[in-house]
């Protein structure tokens, strides 16, 4: 799994734990409501007192009856709220345990690629080794220092993620010693393509 997939993940699992604070927030107001409905149940059962000394009994009826559809309604608040929040825990869990699966998937490719880029690295170590031994067995005539000023293009050689690589560009080459896509040019020399009179700066990573 991509670090694309792992940012979705992350993001669900920010989405839900939102869901889960807005109902939070909506269960709080709910229990001030409560807080209120009952304190103005209390002043209703005051009045109520004061009328039953008059005897008016069919307001505290009604009072009641409004008091127990008020319980009901709070009950089925609380069942609905209970029933919300193990579905945000259930999908809390799942995004957890897809988020842990992706990040262990990461780590595995990480490594991985680290295992193949020290073998590149080897490969590499291999290869300029055997190049400076064939430098160093190899005499090589002197090139003047001003030979390839007047270059209209030149080659460059160096390892790339597959293999050697050649690509041509225009101008004289750079001069020994310099850094060309942060490669450090080697030397200046004809190209390694019998036939091709360009000349071609050597570059080491």
């Amino acid at each position: 799994m991509n670090e694309s997939e792992v940012a979705a993940l992350r993001a669900s699992l920010e989405e839900h734990r939102a869901a889960l604070a807005a109902w939070q927030r909506a269960h709080a107001d709910l229990e001030q409501r409560l807080a209120e409905s009952q304190q103005r149940a209390t002043a209703l059962e005051a009045k109520l007192a004061r009328r039953d000394a008059e005897g008016v009994t069919a307001s505290r009826q009604q009072l009641a009856a409004a008091q127990a559809e008020l319980d009901r309604r709070l009950a089925e608040a609380h069942e609905r709220a209970a029933v919300l929040e193990r579905q945000l825990a259930e999908r809390d869990a799942e995004s957890r345990k897809r988020l842990e699966a992706a990040r262990a998937d990461f780590d595995a490719s990480r490594s991985e690629l680290a295992q193949l880029l020290a073998q590149a690295q080897d490969r590499v170590a291999v290869l300029e080794a055997a190049l400076a031994e064939r430098d160093a067995t190899t005499v090589e005539p002197v090139e003047p220092a001003d030979r390839w000023d007047g270059a209209e293009a030149h080659l460059l050689f160096f390892l790339g993620n597959h293999g050697y690589e050649l690509v041509e560009r225009d101008g004289p080459p750079p001069a020994p010693g310099t850094s060309v896509d942060g490669r450090v040019v080697l030397r200046i020399a004809a190209g390694p393509m019998p036939g091709n009179a360009l000349p071609c700066a050597y570059l080491l990573d």
